[in-house]
């Protein structure tokens, strides 16, 4: 589909609130193998929009990985605000 830049912005941010509602989701049920289904689906959509937006317009950032199941976002260490420096940004002098 060919879209403008703000009808694809407009999909993305559909597209995106879907998969941070479903994210959520999951967070308060790991074991829904349809749920986590669907958000790898549309994680997979919102991946390829961004990356035509990217292309055709301008950069945006990728904040939606996909996940096996059972879902589980601390799986991988620890909780966010333990793993300094792994996910976010360190402090930087300015």
């Amino acid at each position: 589909m060919n879209y403008s830049e703000e009808q694809l912005m407009r999909e993305i941010q559909k597209v995106e609130f879907a998969v941070v509602d479903l994210h959520l989701y999951l967070d308060t049920h790991p074991t829904d193998r349809e749920a986590l289904t669907l958000y790898n689906q549309l994680a997979e959509r919102l991946k390829a929009l961004k990356e035509t937006f990217s292309r055709c317009y301008r950069q945006l950032v990728e904040l939606h990985p996909s996940y096996q199941y059972p879902y589980s976002w601390v799986a991988g260490g620890g909780w966010p605000w333990t793993m300094r420096g792994q996910y976010m940004c360190e402090e930087e002098e300015y």
